[in-house]
């Protein structure tokens, strides 16, 4: 189930449109430098922890890692 749940995330994400991608990743680091990561630059600042600041923001108390987690069950 975990690897047909990934293949189908890979194929739905290429689909999209790369304009829309490429404002996601720049809207994600953008939030991530908000709130707990503030001080810092997105430079400062990794790719997971921008996810997981995201993922709590929008999700709750759940961070990405927790989400994959639950994926793998």
């Amino acid at each position: 189930m975990k690897r047909f749940v990934e293949k189908f995330m890979f194929w739905f994400v290429w689909k999209l449109p790369h304009s829309l991608i490429y404002y996601c990743a720049l809207r994600a680091a953008a939030n991530a430098t908000c709130g707990e990561f503030g001080n810092k630059t997105p430079d400062e600042v990794s790719i997971m922890n921008m996810i997981d600041a995201w993922g709590k923001k929008r999700g709750g108390d759940k961070s990405f890692r927790a989400l994959m987690k639950e994926l793998e069950k």
